[in-house]
């Protein structure tokens, strides 16, 4: 019944529990809050796929997956994705941070998305980017503007 399941849910005292079991059932319990709180955490990451498209054919030539919490900023993660992308594939000197910028991307269509232009400090969750989403990282010439 439901009260059974209630009354067997409910925590006991400790005196209730067996001396020779008491260690391990707190160690267990210990445990338990231990991943109680890694999963609270892990529901608090976003999990991100960013694109790279070094010209304007928006066909992505690389990629890279990022877990980051919600609260960090886009321009945070702007600058972890040229990292990774850009500076790992040695392209930084022809493609410098300054003429890339993220936005939404549809990497199955190669279609660039929703533009984030003067949100950047804003965080992947006041952004909409939550639980999940694909990004391209876009660059532009030395002397072009980026479309919105």
């Amino acid at each position: 019944t439901a009260a059974t399941a209630a009354a067997a849910a409910a925590p006991c005292a400790a005196e209730s529990v067996p001396e020779r079991w008491r260690a391990e059932v707190a160690e267990d319990n210990a445990r338990f809050e231990q991943l109680g709180r890694a999963y609270q955490v892990h529901r608090e990451m976003v999990e991100l796929r960013v694109f790279f498209c070094p010209d304007d054919s928006w066909t992505h030539d690389e990629d890279a997956a990022l877990d980051v919490h919600q609260a960090t900023s886009l321009e945070e993660v702007h600058r972890t994705a040229y990292a990774r992308l850009v500076e790992r594939s040695g392209r930084a000197s022809s493609v410098p941070l300054q003429r890339t910028r993220l936005r939404r991307y549809a990497p199955h269509a190669h279609r660039p998305l929703q533009t984030f232009s003067g949100r950047e400090g804003e965080t992947l969750r006041e952004l909409g980017l939550w639980p999940a989403a694909d990004l391209l990282l876009e660059a532009r010439g030395e002397d072009e503007s980026f479309e919105e």
